[in-house]
């Protein structure tokens, strides 16, 4: 056993010889490092390049001097619980394999040949001497066994190396010293410096050396316990953690700086404002940038909440975050009042070691606040400094530096300057610098006037100028696929800008995740690469440099390119303003492959730029319209993080988008709230989707999977202490270890995990906190319950109801609060009450449910459900019945006037709803049974809906319960049955046709003179036609939908009119009276052979195009004796042949194959003459035969037993005739295409049996299934076309 499995000290020093070697390397050089791989040693490199080499590692804590027989003693190492492939084997066999023994001693001098050099990173040692390989082979045969191993195990490994020993030659030593290498004297301290070194060899500052040494060591851990590759996720980490400065470039100061310095180190925080380019920006950054040189940790921002998560999230080190704009600027902000608002809540809780500066331009600033000047718009005692008070001088002095950076001439670059110290012209820095890099006044012989109306050009004039010089499509791209902070990779900007790219790499290609048990162990896909070169154009390229020159954007091949202000972008976003359609459809291709471009950073960005799309192109016709469903499929992206940027996109304009979606709000919330943490895969530390859509086959397990105390520890404490500056992948594993052990979840793990962007990160982190009872955590419930995303509501429900029980009275109260605020969310209701659905079900003990939550929620959560939510309403409907068992009757009854609400505002818009919906009143009578001053506001609401299907099921309901009405619901119904509306015989169909039908609405629904027990024919004669009609609809079901109105059983004289009008085709009634009669008759019955063949005698057309359609549903054999008898009455013109034409057309919906008739028609005769109408069916299939009878002379032929089929392979002539046959019948196909898809598949399992199946044959059958689904697809659309014109008349759908 190695020593990196005997102790946390031991673990700590392999992970961390496995980074620095990672780190030695280089990831250029690196393919993957792997620790502690299965059948492997402490750790496992591959290189990449010419000589791809794998480098087994082994770390030992030896101390004291490394001998021979140590060296012996390690290369006897065997794979866990194996007794071969010792480590000597495994170099003997693979000459590209290498070994590196990472010690803690010091070589001997006979081992000084394989000593690695301080330098070492891979070279070739000098040869080692041939006495050390004779040396060591003698050492070797005579060594023990390196690692503890019980007693049967251990003779099997001391005979295996015994045995090899003898075998193993001098050169085979030879060759395997020639790849060792001992890396030596490698302590603790010793190998973090080293890491250290080429940490700050990155730009890590000396100061976060250690902390950034344990958060790669986290990783690390993690990675242990799957053994994947730790590469990726070093490299990760470390982009995470390499600052870089927000220090603006080359930027000027006056002398304000050094106060506004002062007074954000006083204050803890710093509001600048200005007019646009009077360069607060720059200020901000360059004050933020002194902050940095101390050791603060930095970083910018564009909303409040996002400062806010930073600020607080747990880590021990001073953190500074620069806001800019946060009301808005060229734009206006998301909802700025709530903006404002908020900075006014976290400025008080700013501390020394919690920095704030912000940057606002005082337009925007001073119309969100509602004043007229800068002073009066402080925010929480906090004042405003105007960064545009800069003294003329000043402003000369700036002027000449930016005229002789960019080479700008005399006189203008002195006249320019004397003006300005003169206070004779007053500009912007950011104007002076944008004149400063005009072309046009580079050659100095502009006027000063001149000069003046070039720099004070607005964003639009600015755009215009430059669409007229640049052709390319780069300002639009830059615009579209880059955001503030988000430069976008060369790589990208060539794939955006290449209208030729069709591939979207990071769509999902498919519905829904997939999860398999068993079989190979399941390897992440990659991303698909683009399909097209990924260039950027000479066009493109010569406006980056152009751009680049003016200092209008600033590229870098490690950031990407970006504007270096606002205005430039501005700029560039004014030139999709009121586009045409031709520019239209090119910024949505542009921005659709940026939204699913391979970089995550890039989609980001396109999916943020949603907002000022919106505002521009969404003036085109249809614009907003495809924005809307643009941001609808990117929640097909496979980033989780682009998901949610859409969806809240979505979610802020629920009321404008509605409309444009293709599925309902409920299922666009399902697609960011259905991500499972342990189902995600992760590229270079960010999260995705699988790509191929399948699951990691331990998905499931993971969470039982536990790592050892050493292996997470590291991970915690990283959490705990740096906040959230641990990956997100990293915070996943851990989180996912804290999900199985919520009690070790400390605040500061809390605090660090709800800072991720990963909206999969802060749900799970919410419910692992709210699982247990906690005390003194305000501050993280505050942050959990204003968290606006779905998934986090859903799984803070799930925490609440797992520790209410166990809480306290106040805590209690507060969770509620919370879980209310998140309830009133539109976005939050759906996910709410698909957990609050199955309220019934856990745990399974009723009284041990928090039905507290119940009754709080489900009022709110109805009152904000969306209206196209879609959920289980049976499941609603049981978790009332349970909740009615358990709440008072008031409770119950506020829940019911809500979900009465949500029924009328359902019928407000049109929805119609089934039984379960609707199915309030069963739980009113059944639990307020004595309470109708409770209910009777509900039951004249629920009356007086207008959607006709809701309604006909509240009045089904309401009389069902005539005896426990109260006297002023009777009325109410009465009044209703009663009402002068379109669908009122409906309203009184569905009350006479109860099973139990009250006196009183008997007597108010029909004449004095008749009662429904005085017979069919005189009711029939009494009421209404349409009302009697209106009354077979709902006893026959007819059209079908007027099933959900009919009772099991029916009064005599509805059965009596049934059966009677069902023998008389004649009658106007005989379709739906004859469709239930058929509907509900079995196989022989007796009375229904009876009624068919009397209305046959009659009108056998009639009945043989009901028992065509019943066919269609019911199958053949369930209709054979039915068709035996009408055929023997026949056609009444006696022509057959008409009949057998239409039942041909449809053959293929009855029975499965052609030559299955036999189980429709009963007679052999009539059988024939269905036969004939399917020629090319019988043609293929006598074919089919022959072939199978041809195969069966030729193997007899050969001597071979039939029973030896599968062994038969035909000589070249039998080959060819066989051939032939497979020709005829592709042929047939072809030519003469069958009726039913199984001929097609029988001749395909029949081709393939005889191996005649060719990728040619293959893809003519399949194009004749396809021909013959669409063919099918007619033949059902008939049936449907009919029943959707026989839907009921006088049918209210609209409310309007």
């Amino acid at each position: 056993m190695s020593i990196a499995r005997t102790a946390p000290e031991s673990f700590e020093l392999q992970d961390l010889v496995c980074i620095e070697l990672t780190l030695r390397f280089g990831f250029d050089r690196v393919d993957r490092m792997l620790v502690e791989p299965e059948g492997g040693e402490d750790g496992s490199l591959f290189t990449v390049g010419p000589s791809p080499r794998h480098y087994e590692i082994q770390v030992k804590g030896v101390s004291g001097t490394v001998t021979l027989k140590n060296l012996a003693l390690w290369l006897t190492h065997f794979p866990e619980r194996k007794s071969h492939h010792m480590l000597l084997e495994r170099l003997i066999t693979d000459p590209d394999r290498y070994l590196i023994f990472v010690v803690s001693g010091r070589a001997s001098d006979a081992l000084a040949p394989l000593v690695a050099p301080p330098d070492w990173a891979g070279e070739d040692l000098a040869v080692p001497p041939v006495a050390l390989a004779a040396n060591l082979l003698e050492t070797f045969r005579i060594s023990e066994i390196d690692g503890n191993a019980k007693k049967k195990l251990r003779d099997d490994r001391i005979a295996h190396r015994k045995e090899k020993a003898a075998a193993i030659t001098k050169a085979q030593i030879s060759s395997v010293l020639r790849r060792t290498v001992i890396v030596e004297r490698v302590t603790l301290n010793h190998v973090r410096n080293d890491i250290g070194r080429y940490l700050a060899a990155r730009g890590i500052p000396n100061d976060v050396l250690t902390d950034v040494t344990d958060r790669l060591r986290a990783n690390v851990g993690l990675k242990r316990k799957d053994g994947s590759d730790v590469a990726p996720a070093i490299a990760a980490q470390i982009e995470r953690d390499a600052p870089t400065t927000v220090m603006p470039f080359n930027y000027i100061g006056g002398t304000e700086e050094d106060g506004w310095i002062e007074r954000a180190r006083n204050a803890s925080c710093l509001l600048l404002s200005g007019v646009t380019r009077s360069g607060k920006s720059f200020a901000s950054r360059f004050v933020a940038a002194n902050f940095e040189r101390q050791g603060a940790q930095v970083e910018e921002f564009g909303t409040v909440e996002a400062a806010e998560r930073y600020l607080f999230d747990g880590s021990q080190g001073a953190r500074l975050a620069v806001l800019d704009d946060p009301l808005g600027g060229a734009h206006a902000a998301i909802d700025p009042d709530r903006q404002l608002q908020k900075l006014a809540m976290l400025l008080p809780r700013l501390e020394p070691r919690r920095r704030l500066i912000v940057a606002q331009g005082r337009e925007r600033l001073l119309e969100v606040a509602g004043v007229a000047f800068l002073e009066d718009a402080g925010v929480a005692s906090h004042a405003w400094v105007d960064v545009a008070t800069r003294t003329p001088l000043f402003r000369s002095k700036l002027w000449l530096s930016f005229a002789d950076r960019s080479g700008l001439r005399e006189p203008l670059r002195s006249e320019m300057a004397k003006a300005v110290e003169e206070g004779n012209i007053e500009l912007e820095l950011g104007s002076l610098e944008f004149l400063a890099n005009l072309p046009d006044a580079l050659t100095g012989t502009w006027s000063v006037a001149e000069a003046e109306r070039a720099a004070r050009v607005d964003a639009a004039t600015l755009s215009r100028a430059l669409a007229g010089e640049f052709k390319s499509s780069l300002l639009r791209a830059l615009a579209i696929a880059s955001a503030e902070r988000a430069p976008i990779a060369d790589e990208e900007l060539a794939f955006v800008t290449d209208s030729a790219s069709t591939n979207l790499p990071s769509k999902a290609a498919f519905s829904g995740l997939m999860f398999s048990i068993g079989g190979d162990e399941r390897v992440a896909a990659p991303l698909p690469a683009y399909k097209n070169s990924v260039t950027v154009s000479p066009e493109i390229l010569d406006d980056l440099d152009a751009l680049e020159q003016r200092r209008m954007i600033v590229t870098s091949p490690i950031r990407g390119t970006e504007f270096t202000h606002p205005f430039y972008r501005a700029a560039a976003e004014i030139q999709l303003r009121n586009p045409t359609r031709r520019t239209t459809d090119a910024m949505f291709a542009m921005h659709e492959r940026a939204l699913f471009s391979r970089a995550p950073h890039t989609s980001r960005a396109a999916a943020r730029n949603f907002d000022w799309l919106l505002d521009y192109a969404g003036r085109a016709t249809d614009g907003a319209d495809a924005i809307f469903r643009r941001a609808e499929a990117g929640l097909e992206s496979l980033f989780p993080t682009t998901r949610d940027l859409c969806f809240d996109f979505i979610r802020r304009n629920y009321d404008r988008a509605e409309a444009a979606l293709t599925n309902d709000f409920s299922q666009a919330a399902r697609r960011v709230s259905s991500i499972e943490l342990e189902s995600l895969d992760w590229i270079n530390g960010e999260a995705i989707i699988p790509v191929d859509g399948h699951v990691r086959d331990d998905a499931v397990l993971r969470g039982w999977s536990v790592p050892n105390n050493a292996v997470i520890k590291p991970a915690l404490n990283a959490l705990a202490t740096n906040g959230s500056a641990l990956t997100p992948e990293a915070a996943a594993e851990t989180l996912i270890y804290l999900k199985s052990r919520p009690g070790a979840m400390q605040v500061d793990h809390a605090m660090s995990l709800l800072s991720y962007d990963e909206g999969v990160l802060r749900a799970d982190a919410a419910r692992t906190w709210l699982t247990r009872k906690r005390s003194k955590d305000e501050v993280i419930l505050a942050r959990i319950f204003a968290d606006s995303h779905p998934q986090v509501a859903h799984r803070a429900l799930n925490g609440v109801i797992a520790s209410y029980n166990s809480s306290g009275i106040r805590r209690r109260a507060r969770l509620l609060d919370g879980l209310a605020e998140m309830a009133v969310a539109p976005a939050n209701a759906p996910f709410l009450l698909e957990r609050l659905v199955l309220f019934d079900r856990d745990p399974p003990n009723a009284d041990a449910r928090p039905w507290p939550i119940f009754a709080r929620l489900m009022p709110l959560v109805f009152d904000c459900l969306p209206v196209g939510t879609l959920f289980i309403e049976a499941r609603l409907h049981n978790a009332m019945h349970e909740a009615g068992k358990q709440l008072s009757g008031e409770e119950l009854a506020v829940i019911c006037s809500h979900w009465v609400a949500w029924i009328e505002r359902m019928d407000n818009a049109d929805r119609s709803l089934n039984d379960f919906a609707l199915g309030v009143l069963d739980i009113l009578f059944r639990y307020c049974a004595d309470r109708p001053d409770l209910r009777v506001d509900m039951v004249k609401r629920l009356l007086s809906l207008r959607i006709t299907s809701s309604l006909l099921t509240v009045i089904k309901d309401t009389v069902d319960l005539w005896v426990d009405l109260s006297t002023v619901e009777r009325a109410a119904l009465i009044e209703c049955l009663v009402a002068d509306a379109p669908d009122a015989r409906w309203r009184k169909a569905v009350a006479l046709t109860r099973s139990e039908l009250p006196a009183e609405i008997e007597a108010v629904l029909l004449p004095a003179e008749v009662r429904l027990a005085d017979g069919f024919d005189c009711v029939r004669e009494a009421v209404h036609p349409d009302l009697f009609a209106a009354c077979m609809g709902i006893v026959c079901s007819y059209p079908g939908r007027l099933g959900e109105w009919r009772t099991s059983t029916q009064a005599p004289v509805w059965n009596e009119a049934l059966e009677a009008i069902a023998r008389q085709p004649a009658d106007p009634l005989f379709d739906a009276a004859f469709s239930r009669i058929a509907e509900r008759a079995k196989r022989t019955d007796p009375d229904f052979i009876d009624c068919l063949t009397a209305a046959a005698r009659i009108d056998s057309d009639a009945v043989f195009e009901h028992l065509l359609e019943r066919s269609i549903y019911d199958g053949a054999i369930a209709r054979a004796e039915h068709w035996q008898e009408l055929l023997a009455i026949g056609p009444t013109d006696g022509n057959r042949d008409r009949w057998f034409d239409r039942m041909g057309i449809v053959a293929h919906e009855i029975v499965e194959k052609a030559v299955s008739l036999e189980k429709w028609m009963l007679d052999p005769i009539d059988r024939e003459q269905l036969e004939a109408r399917l020629p090319n069916d019988r043609l293929i299939y006598q074919t089919l035969i022959l072939l199978h009878e041809f195969r069966k002379t030729c193997i007899r032929i050969s001597g071979a037993s039939i029973d030896d089929d599968n062994d038969y392979v035909p000589d070249v002539n039998d080959a060819t005739a066989h051939d032939k046959f497979a020709e005829l019948i592709i042929l047939a196909i072809e030519r003469q295409p069958p009726r039913f898809l199984a001929t097609v598949d029988d001749a395909r399992n029949v081709l393939e049996k005889n191996n005649l199946l060719t990728e040619e044959r293959s893809a003519s059958l399949e194009a004749a299934r396809e021909l013959l689904i669409a063919t099918h697809d007619t033949a059902r659309e008939y049936y449907s076309d009919n029943d959707r014109a026989r839907r009921p008349t006088d049918w209210i759908t609209s409310a309007h």
